[in-house]
């Protein structure tokens, strides 16, 4: 696991989500992008109300609690780090670096992957592993994570269909990994911290 983390941190800088490194957030930003999470959410907290469901089957338990916080924060601390290393030569530097700007983007980047991590990790891809096993359910789900990007990529980051297209396939390697790190922990905090600083670190550059 860590030799996949160490190989992915030479190309994750502007992949996980390829935000321009002179985009400036706001609070404005925080605000709408968790106006849209609460939209997100709300119909899978519906259905699983409706179900009976409980929380603890997306992933939302005590279960594994300490350690899946343990494997978040170490796996964040790996990108971040190798990021901050990459850009500035050195943490002293790194941290002259950053402005008000980059606490929003992290403020965006936690509904970001608290949100997302609980609909495709914790919901979806929970019941796919029950449905169609271990290993498919895990494949299934960060495909079609990745790939759930591209509309994004479009209306929000201009790009062509083409390059949406590719921009959302090389989010796969990272996608398997966190969906990984869920099998793991059967916690959804873990892939949620990862995802969050993953996603924060390409702001750093």
């Amino acid at each position: 696991l860590l030799a996949t983390v160490m190989l992915l941190l030479s190309f994750l800088k502007g992949i996980a989500e390829p935000h321009p490194s002179v985009r400036v957030f706001t609070a404005a930003d925080a605000v709408r992008k968790l106006s849209r999470a609460l939209l997100g959410t709300g119909p899978i907290l519906l259905v699983m109300r409706l179900r009976r469901e409980p929380l603890a089957s997306a992933g939302i338990s005590r279960h594994n609690l300490w350690s899946s916080l343990l494997v978040g924060m170490a796996l964040s601390v790996l990108v971040v780090g190798g990021v901050l290393l990459n850009t500035h030569g050195s943490l002293s530097a790194a941290l002259k670096a950053l402005e008000a700007s980059h606490l929003w983007a992290l403020v965006y980047f936690v509904i970001t992957g608290a949100w997302e991590e609980f609909a495709f990790r914790g919901y979806l891809q929970t019941r796919l592993v029950a449905w169609l096993g271990r290993w498919q359910g895990w494949i299934l789900t960060s495909v079609m994570m990745a790939l759930g990007h591209i509309v994004q990529r479009i209306t929000v980051e201009s790009m062509t269909p083409d390059q949406a297209l590719a921009s959302s396939m090389a989010v796969i390697p990272v996608s398997l990994l966190t969906g990984y790190v869920m099998l793991r922990t059967e916690n959804v905090v873990a892939p949620a911290i990862f995802h969050t600083f993953a996603d924060w670190a390409s702001t750093l550059t």
